[in-house]
């Protein structure tokens, strides 16, 4: 896949809902989506394991999660918050 191509998906990769801070954060999603998709494939490649959509879906909650609440420390919302309802998430970091 050429670059720009990445590049262009990347950054129309907003919410309209979200403000530019929001949707910077929302980007992570992007980021984490892309790198867990990345990991299983080389799985399921070079260790011969099976396709597990929930996995992927849990890693990618897991580690927005923990790559926000680290990169923001002004984020006050618990994983459970985030599982439930990461655009409320989303819009309560300043």
């Amino acid at each position: 896949m050429h670059q720009n191509i990445v590049r262009e998906h990347f950054l129309a990769f907003e919410l309209n809902i979200l403000n530019r801070k929001g949707n910077c954060v929302w980007r992570i999603v992007w980021v984490a989506v892309i790198w867990n998709v990345w990991i299983h494939r080389n799985n399921i490649v070079f260790s011969n394991m099976v396709l597990d959509v929930l996995e992927i879906f849990t890693s990618v909650q897991e580690k927005t999660w923990a790559w926000i609440t680290c990169t923001y420390r002004n984020s006050q919302f618990w994983y459970s918050d985030w599982c439930l309802n990461s655009i409320i998430c989303l819009r309560s970091i300043s």
